[in-house]
């Protein structure tokens, strides 16, 4: 499984793919993504596919310095590696572009399907998975009530189970506005709140104690990536589970929050620079006793079936947040992840199992 590697080519391209529905965070608001798509060729004519959504509120990357990062360092670093196992050329990209995690991520991804593809398996059987399925929230933007109570039915209707509301802006709509979509839906259905750091201590301290009631999963990154005080106040007394997102970028982020009293980590590739971290915190979480979530930017098949690989592989992963994938008005990539009622799975193709349509990327 750990038989060398020689990359002969390296390839990366920007797409600017728009949205089927506007979507609003607390930071901002989306009617298209920009990503990019990256492959790598080995000298026994398999390649590999990944892909990078770059989020510059997230990780401060741009898709023209991602594409650099790929192009100008990682590229060549890979190239120039010769023949080398996986895990090495692993290292290479880290060493390459230590301060461009999505751009790492696109690379780790694609070598991680080339080296699945390589030994003929998959990737969540490279991986060692260790369920077959999991269930994924799916989310509704910052809206007015009964746009939320619409996309809310929608959703439902097609089978999903669980829901994620992005919140942050005004504590007390968000209030009233949960509370209204609770009412309406019931209990079965499961809630998860996202703030995407928009509110103050005060403001997170007032939701949460509002919102309790309801039944909430848990409340994601409600407070600024880098008031880590806030945050760790707010998880040792919130009547709701609070879970890190922005402020765990990478396994020391995670570590140091775990320590602090966060129970909860949201552990994005885009984020953390692609598989190989992402498995170092799950490993950190399981030895901590603490749980993880697999969560996603907005993003091509490519990085959304590593992403679930990884989501089936480790029993630290408790929760799956796996949409990202589902609102792309794009022909370049299929298949890979299955959302069936709700429940995530991956194919049992050789790599990641996704189609690359070469023609859209020449266009």
């Amino acid at each position: 499984m750990s038989e060398p590697i020689c990359i002969q080519a390296a390839h990366a391209f920007k797409l600017n793919i728009p949205l089927k529905t506007e979507f609003a965070v607390a930071y901002a608001s989306y009617d298209r993504v920009e990503t990019i798509v990256a492959s790598v060729g080995a000298d026994n004519g398999v390649v590999g596919w990944g892909s990078a959504s770059p989020d510059e509120e997230v990780t401060g990357e741009t898709v023209e310095s991602t594409f650099k990062a790929l192009t100008e360092k990682i590229g060549p670093a890979l190239m120039e590696a010769q023949s080398a196992p996986p895990a090495r050329l692993l290292r290479v990209v880290f060493n390459a572009a230590p301060e461009a995690p999505a751009a790492r991520a696109a690379a780790d991804i694609a070598i991680h399907d080339l080296w699945s593809k390589s030994i003929g398996c998959s990737l969540s059987s490279l991986l060692g998975a260790y369920r077959t399925t999991i269930p994924t929230s799916v989310t509704i933007g910052i809206c007015d009530e009964s746009e939320t109570l619409e996309r809310a039915r929608a959703f439902i209707d097609r089978g999903f189970s669980i829901l994620k509301i992005k919140c942050g802006k005004n504590a007390d709509e968000d209030i009233a506005r949960v509370k209204k979509l609770r009412e309406t839906i019931g209990e079965k259905v499961k809630l998860r709140l996202d703030a995407n750091q928009g509110y103050s201590l005060d403001d997170a301290r007032k939701a949460a104690a509002a919102l309790a009631p309801e039944n909430i999963e848990f409340i994601e990154q409600p407070t600024a990536a880098k008031d880590r005080e806030a945050l760790v106040a707010l998880a040792t007394e919130s009547p709701i589970p609070v879970m890190a997102d922005e402020s765990a970028l990478d396994a020391k982020d995670a570590l140091e929050l775990f320590q602090a009293g966060v129970p909860l980590v949201n552990i994005k590739l885009m984020k953390c620079g692609g598989v190989r971290e992402a498995l170092r915190i799950c490993d950190i979480a399981l030895t901590l006793g603490k749980k993880v979530m697999i969560g996603c930017m907005d993003e091509l098949p490519l990085s959304m079936a590593a992403a679930a690989a990884v989501a089936l592989a480790h029993p630290a992963v408790a929760y799956a947040d796996l949409d990202g994938h589902i609102d792309l008005e794009q022909r370049v990539a299929a298949g890979g992840i299955i959302i069936d009622t709700g429940f995530v799975s991956v194919t049992e193709r050789p790599g990641l199992g996704v189609e690359i349509r070469k023609q859209y990327l020449k266009e």
